[in-house]
């Protein structure tokens, strides 16, 4: 079964949901946090853990590379696993950067990435040529996963200025 394009630009935003659901913050939302909500201070994603994702993708790579003139269908089923691959990069990226946060930080950047969300499905819808063929998915998804790795790169670096921000504090509280 074929995902529609309507159908993938939900899916980052219910594995979010699903993600909160599964890790219990469901019923507390960033509001709640910032009030002290018992589980505020709960950290989600050690900071030294992120999965072997690169390994997956470039496997998913290599996979349609081997193939001599793959058909239209495993390009499309391939480009959406790597945009899929991206969003989960992107959200350990993102929580990882929300638990250094303080509250208002968390607000800031939960209201930031929610606009965000908005933004991508309709800037890689925007991006679709094919209108009607059976290239469109290929190219919605592509650009789904060039924009996700444009705001992976952003995280990430957001997320190393915190880590150094947090290391240059202990350095500063050490005898």
């Amino acid at each position: 079964m074929t995902l529609g394009i309507t159908h993938r630009r939900r899916m980052p935003i219910v594995l979010l949901v699903t993600l909160g659901a599964l890790l219990g913050l469901a019923p507390a939302p960033v509001s709640t946090l910032a009030r002290g909500h018992p589980r505020a201070r709960c950290q989600l994603v050690p900071s030294t853990w992120a999965p072997s994702l690169d390994q997956v993708r470039s496997d998913v790579e290599a996979k349609v590379k081997a193939e001599k003139n793959p058909p239209q269908q495993l390009l499309t089923q391939m480009s959406q696993n790597l945009a899929d691959l991206r969003d989960a990069q992107l959200l350990i990226a993102y929580l990882q950067l929300m638990q250094m946060l303080d509250a208002a930080g968390q607000e800031t950047l939960f209201a930031e990435q929610t606009r965000w969300l908005d933004t991508r499905a309709a800037a890689a819808q925007a991006s679709v040529t094919s209108k009607g063929g059976t290239l469109g998915p290929l190219e919605y998804s592509g650009a789904f996963g060039t924009i996700t790795d444009e705001r992976l790169a952003e995280l990430r670096q957001r997320l190393q200025r915190q880590r150094n921000i947090t290391a240059e504090r202990k350095e500063r509280n050490t005898p």
